[in-house]
């Protein structure tokens, strides 16, 4: 009988609990659906209201005229350094220290778009595209698709497709984004339309855009983003070439969508009006050269069509809740298809036997191509280096510096990107200042002084695990690598840490050496990490 009491008495306990678990999560459901609810209820409000203040005229502004990069001389050939010469032990000064900029989260909705489940999404797949970047030219152009281009004799590999559901009563929307194939789905409804390009015409749109049957293309370029691991200008791009898909190129409709989605996904943006033609702005916290701007509230709001001629616009300067600055600071790397281009062997002078043969990726070098240019030098050296780079380049580099100290692994380094790669000033070889992200250094037949250093600030940070800085002199750029202990050759002292010289640029030095007549005092150095 006893035995028969303590296994009604489990069975009820069971039961209860069972019941209590199944209230507990009735209950979390309910209040998950009524936090969506409320959040929608919210998002609703600030588009209604958002599409109101668009009603009221848009204020006036001139542009200002583009920056130019600052044209800054070179030495038309590497100076030489005298094979017996040894370094020195100097400490040196500088003139100004730029911390390392704070790795901050990308921008977010105000709270989660929230679409109901069909199923993984969205689908990633390469793409037979293959676009040869130009040695000669730079022109982002933001709600363009880059121009399709003969394949290239290796088929691109890249992220796997995804299989997915389509939306219930809508259909998929499929766009080539730099070589790998992007998918985001659409509801079936009719795709909101301009009047004109007038207050009313575009309020009346973005309210059209603001019907919650549009956030499953929020949540998939978002999602993208993520699958991609895009930048904030990388997305800003990919939310241009899907509006572009859904309307056509340079439309204003096309603008108007490409605004709303990155309002929605947390961005700073605004919209702007040159006479019928719409436009829209980008503030940033970094200074971009060759895009004209727009000043407000003492921040420049850059003009990303470049076709606008006219300096007077109107502007809709209405901020949207939880919105944050776009950042052009890469600390993931794009996963873009593989599309190998143009292999080329590069061989250490000294250390002969160290050669590799590197082949980077085309649809790599096509975003790099349409990235804008800022002397902001921690940006490109923080971008690091492709994984299918990396993995033709560091094998090679690993065995070359294996067993070695970190003083002559880092002379194994500093000559090879000495020696291994031609110089020429930008000027030169492309006419203008032009700044090369680590890839570009493999591609381009020249390199300088710049370009040097920030590849060798990867290599020294990623291969040896040392922490480096750049030096940026009046008229020249070198680097600096702290080797924990005190090394021979000229130095600089940061936060009570020594960094040693080490320049790329200056043939035959070994780290610790610094290029003749350089202006330490007015020297500036940016730390990285």
């Amino acid at each position: 009988m006893r035995r028969v009491l303590i296994a009604i008495f489990l069975t009820a306990s069971a039961v209860a609990s069972a019941s209590a678990q199944e209230d507990l999560f009735e209950r979390y459901e309910a209040f998950k659906r009524q936090a969506q609810r409320e959040y929608g209820d919210f998002r609703s409000k600030a588009n209604a209201e958002y599409a109101e203040f668009m009603r009221k005229a848009w204020a006036k502004f001139e542009a200002e005229p583009a920056l130019p990069a600052p044209v800054k001389p070179k030495p038309p050939v590497q100076p030489q350094a005298n094979p017996t010469d040894v370094p020195q032990t100097r400490e040196l000064s500088y003139g100004e220290v730029v911390k390392p900029t704070p790795d901050v989260p990308q921008p977010q909705p105000v709270e989660p778009v929230a679409v109901s489940p069909v199923g993984p999404a969205p689908a990633i797949a390469a793409a037979p595209t293959a676009i040869a970047p130009s040695p000669t030219t730079r022109v982002p152009q933001l709600n363009t698709a880059p121009a399709a281009a003969p394949r290239s004799d290796t088929a691109p590999v890249g992220p796997t497709p995804v299989p997915r559901q389509s939306a219930p009563d809508g259909h998929d929307t499929a766009f080539d984004f730099y070589g790998t194939s992007c998918v985001v789905r659409m509801p079936a409804c009719a795709l909101p339309r301009l009047a004109d390009a007038g207050e009313a015409g575009v309020s009346r749109m973005w309210t059209e855009l603001s019907d919650s049957r549009y956030d499953i293309a929020i949540a998939d370029c978002l999602h993208l983003r993520e699958t991609l691991s895009l930048c904030d200008w990388g997305y800003l791009q990919l939310v241009g070439m899907f509006a572009e898909k859904c309307y056509g190129a340079h439309c204003n409709e096309s603008v108007v969508m490409q605004t709303y989605i990155m309002a929605q996904s947390g961005y700073k943006v605004r919209l702007a009006r040159s006479e019928d033609r719409l436009t829209m702005l980008l503030p940033s916290e970094n200074e971009i050269w060759n895009y004209s701007f727009i000043r407000l509230d003492d921040c420049k709001y850059y003009i990303l069509d470049k076709t606008l001629r006219g300096k007077g616009f109107a502007v809709c300067d209405i901020p949207f809740p939880g919105e944050r600055f776009a950042s052009l600071y890469m600390r993931r790397r794009p996963r873009f298809a593989m599309s190998p281009v143009g292999e080329r062997q590069f061989r250490s002078k000294r250390y002969p036997q160290l050669a590799v043969t590197v082949a980077p990726n085309r649809n790599l070098l096509d975003f790099y191509n349409n990235y804008p240019l800022s002397n902001d030098w921690d940006m490109y050296a923080l971008a690091s280096l492709d994984e299918a780079t990396e993995a033709m380049l560091y094998p090679a580099l690993r065995n070359a510096v294996a067993g070695k100290s970190k003083r002559e692994a880092a002379d194994i380094l500093i000559d090879f990107v000495q020696t291994a790669f031609e110089y020429k000033t930008d000027p030169e070889q492309f006419g203008y200042e032009r700044p090369l992200f680590g890839d570009e250094t493999f591609y381009y037949p020249y390199s300088d002084c710049e370009d040097r250093s920030i590849l060798y600030s990867i290599l020294v940070r990623e291969l040896l695990g040392l922490d480096a800085a750049l030096i940026a002199y009046p008229n020249h750029l070198a680097t600096a690598v702290c080797f924990g202990d005190d090394a021979q050759g000229d130095y600089i002292t940061v936060g009570g840490r020594r960094y040693t010289v080490c320049d790329p640029t200056y043939i035959g030095a070994s780290t610790g050496m610094t290029m003749p007549d350089m202006d330490n005092a007015r020297a500036t150095v940016i730390l990285l990490e």
